[in-house]
């Protein structure tokens, strides 16, 4: 598999997946099981439809992040997608439009730097089911060493958060876990 265009008549996305990632023009992505890193953000662009699916449930990793643009739409069904961030409130999933169905997901975000495994704006429409979201891992107890007195101060990291809804956004979770972790 190689470059190509995801759905729509006029849809111009660049899918370039890693080996293990099957891309079916113009919109489906079928992934077997295993880890695979986006080296870079997946855009789906206004106006476009995509459809990605996990060979078996939750075995299926995709590390990287998804910006989903207004007017486009499509499903993820079966995978764990996580996006490490390097800076602060960086989501996994960034949603503008739909309708967009997440169905037997686990989305997670960095565990490292506050963020949010899903953020939705404008007036996007999304519908996640059987799905849980949060932080990669729970909030870790850090010590740090003040400068004045060079006492060691204990203290809980950034919280990580599971779902950030706003504008006219619109979100329902039918059988979901939110961990605000």
């Amino acid at each position: 598999p190689g470059k190509a265009e995801a759905g729509g008549p006029d849809c111009l996305v660049s899918v370039d997946p890693p080996p293990g990632i099957y891309f079916y023009p113009p919109s489906q992505i079928f992934a077997r099981k295993g880890d695979y890193v986006w080296h870079h953000n997946q855009v789906v662009p206004n106006l476009c439809w995509l459809h990605v699916v996990g060979q078996s449930s939750l075995r299926t990793h995709l590390w990287g992040m998804w910006m989903l643009r207004p007017y486009s739409r499509g499903s993820f069904g079966g995978l764990f997608m996580c996006y490490l961030t390097t800076r602060s409130f960086e989501p996994t999933i960034c949603i503008q439009g739909g309708p967009w169905k997440l169905d037997q997901c686990d989305i997670r975000s960095s565990s490292d730097l506050p963020s949010t495994a899903i953020v939705t704006v404008y007036r996007s429409d999304v519908t996640l089911s059987e799905s849980a979201l949060g932080g990669l891992e729970p909030i870790k107890l850090r010590r740090k060493t003040k400068l004045d007195t060079g006492e060691i101060e204990e203290f809980w990291g950034e919280m990580n958060g599971g779902l950030v809804c706003l504008d006219d956004s619109w979100c329902v979770l039918l059988g979901c876990t939110v961990d605000q972790t």
